[in-house]
């Protein structure tokens, strides 16, 4: 990375990298740079948009569900690649940041960050493993990508910070980090909130670490292993997609979430909803905490995302 150069460089030898890749296909109808709203516009050639944001700071979570919510509203898929000097090095051990998972979550669990050598631009996936109790998550880096293999669909996120109907792109979902097999059950148990590698003995993450922010939503871990060691197919695991994968009849239990979050029944009107909403932001607003701004914007963002959820149940009636 040319640690002498400043940002802004960066991002132009990122755009003309992207723009001389995406002239070699037909895949690619057309793009602009810098249209105002994101960094690069792309029209897929199945007439789909993609709008791409060259990141090099840290970016609220309030400020990612905005544009993410602006975008899908405008039918433009949104894809980030970050600095790489701001993600963490291959192989360690972290507790991201929430907004750092929230991106993560969006591209299928994956990063892209970029580096740059001279004007020789590299993008890499980055992923994130599964955080287990008290344990931070490992770090894997993936082979450079192909950057004519952006993709772009609408998916359903049932996650801590973003919920409902989204839409995201990105470079494939190709697997390079390793996954635990369905065979190896008699040597990893897979539950939530009880894990262990081996052994009977079964340990409790503590209190505090189950209301980390880090720690993935019991949906997200269904998602992925609520059927393994249940039945002899274990192909269920390993070549069903994420949306095969996605369990409808758990958005429910979800949404009893952000009901309790603030403080109502499901019997509860859309006025009710309104009402507690503001409740909780008149006393969660971050600025009225700024000894503890951090921890008010991460309860801000559910409290936001609870109320976007309801509010679109009753848009949906």
């Amino acid at each position: 990375m040319l640690w002498g150069v400043n940002e802004l460089t960066l991002k132009q030898f990122v755009l003309d990298y992207l723009e001389s890749e995406f002239k070699k296909t037909d895949r690619i109808v057309s793009f602009v740079r810098e249209d105002g709203d994101s960094d690069m516009q792309v029209q897929l050639g199945g007439g789909k948009h993609v709008a791409i944001y060259v990141i090099n700071r840290a970016i609220r979570v309030p400020e990612i569900n905005e544009l993410l919510e602006r975008n899908t509203h405008k039918h433009l898929y949104t894809l980030f690649l970050l600095d790489g000097r701001m993600v963490p090095k291959d192989g360690t051990q972290v507790d991201p940041p929430a907004w750092m998972a929230m991106l993560h979550t969006l591209a299928h669990h994956r990063l892209y960050a970029y580096w740059c050598d001279l004007r020789n631009v590299t993008i890499r996936p980055i992923h994130l493993g599964w955080r287990w109790g008290e344990h931070q998550r490992g770090v894997v880096y993936g082979a450079p990508v192909n950057v004519n293999n952006l993709r772009a669909e609408m998916i359903v996120f049932t996650s801590e910070f973003i919920t409902g109907r989204i839409a995201a792109a990105d470079f494939g979902d190709d697997t390079f980090w390793k996954r635990v097999s369905p065979m190896q059950e008699s040597e990893q148990r897979y539950s939530w909130r009880q894990w262990s590698f081996g052994g009977s003995r079964k340990r409790q993450p503590s209190e505090e670490a189950e209301q980390s922010y880090g720690f993935d939503s019991w949906e997200e871990f269904e998602r992925h292993y609520g059927d393994v060691g249940t039945g002899t197919d274990y192909r269920y695991y390993r070549n069903q997609t994420r949306e095969e994968r996605k369990p409808p009849r758990r958005i429910q239990s979800l949404m009893m979430r952000h009901y309790n979050l603030l403080g109502l029944t499901k019997e509860a009107t859309l006025n009710d909803a309104r009402l507690a909403y503001r409740k909780l932001a008149r006393e969660n607003h971050p600025d009225l905490h700024p000894t503890e701004k951090e921890k008010y914007t991460l309860r801000m963002a559910q409290i936001n995302a609870a109320f976007e959820a309801i509010r679109k149940t009753f848009k949906a009636d």
